[in-house]
């Protein structure tokens, strides 16, 4: 890893990002590492009302070789991404082949909401150990398409002892395994 952002006892609020860039907030890309612990990240907005920029991430976006994300008891509430076309990830967007990974332990997911996949979380990376252990899930949405909380394409993820409630979306209102992808579920409560 090239370098490392490490944030312990943090609370952020109140991040907006309109007709901008294409990424959330926090870029997390090529080979770095960002960790989140004991802390709480609300009330961030990310949209573009244009026809041509896609939004990946209301709040993180994580991508490119060797990138690292981690969440320990830390609390993503009221966070957005809307934009058109393919708004993803109203928290976390996690994509690229080459293996960015993300690492959620502990965490809470609540109230987010993404235009398209994955009112929380959307995760397309293939090449990593993509993990999610003793996390809650409640109220997050996907406005127009499918997984509410989690929306995995393309990518391995692993969910173990988590709690999903009142998700909803169009189409698979907690979890929605799409074309490839490879999703492992443990001791979990829908």
């Amino acid at each position: 890893v090239d370098s490392e952002i490490n944030l312990n006892n943090h609370t952020i609020d109140g991040a907006v990002r309109e007709n901008s860039c294409n990424y959330a907030p926090f870029q997390n890309t090529n080979g770095h590492s960002l960790i989140l612990k004991n802390g709480t990240i609300s009330n961030f907005s990310t949209t573009d009302d244009s026809t041509t920029n896609p939004y990946h991430g209301g709040v993180i976006f994580n991508n490119g070789a060797d990138s690292i994300f981690v969440a320990l008891n830390t609390t993503f509430s009221n966070n957005t991404v809307k934009g058109v076309p393919n708004s993803w990830g109203g928290v976390i967007a996690n994509l690229n082949s080459y293996a960015p990974q993300i690492d959620i332990e502990g965490s809470s997911f609540i109230g987010n909401i993404a235009n398209d996949e994955g009112g929380a979380i959307f995760n397309a990376s293939s090449n990593s150990d993509n993990k999610i252990v003793d996390s809650y899930f409640q109220n997050n949405k996907s406005l127009t398409k499918t997984g509410g909380a989690i929306y995995n394409t393309d990518g391995t993820l692993s969910v173990e002892n988590s709690y999903f409630y009142e998700n909803t979306a169009v189409g698979a209102g907690a979890i929605k395994n799409d074309n490839s992808g490879n999703l492992t579920i443990k001791n979990s409560i829908f």
